[in-house]
C-alpha cells in the first residue's frame, strides 16, 4: 500500500512538474504564455496560468543563463 501511495504522489509531481515548465516556456520573441494572454486581453487565461503558477516574464533558468552570459562577456 505505501509503494503504491509513493508512486501516484511521484506521478502527480512529476505531472505538475510538467505543466509548470510548459507554463514557463518562453518562445523565440519572449513571451510566455501569461505575456501572451495579457497581449490579447484575455482576462480568464490570465487568472487561470497565474492561479496555476505561469509567470510574468522569464524563468530562473533563463535569468540565471544571463547573467552568467553578462558576467563571462566582461571577464
Amino acid at each position: 500500500k505505501f509503494a503504491d501511495f509513493t508512486l501516484k504522489k511521484a506521478k502527480l509531481y512529476r505531472e505538475k512538474l510538467r505543466i509548470w515548465r510548459l507554463l514557463n516556456k518562453v518562445s523565440l520573441s519572449g513571451h510566455t504564455a501569461v505575456s501572451w494572454a495579457a497581449t490579447h486581453a484575455n482576462a480568464d487565461a490570465l487568472e487561470m496560468l497565474l492561479s496555476r503558477g505561469g509567470t510574468v516574464g522569464y524563468n530562473a533558468p533563463l535569468l540565471h543563463l544571463s547573467a552568467t552570459y553578462i558576467q563571462q562577456s566582461y571577464r
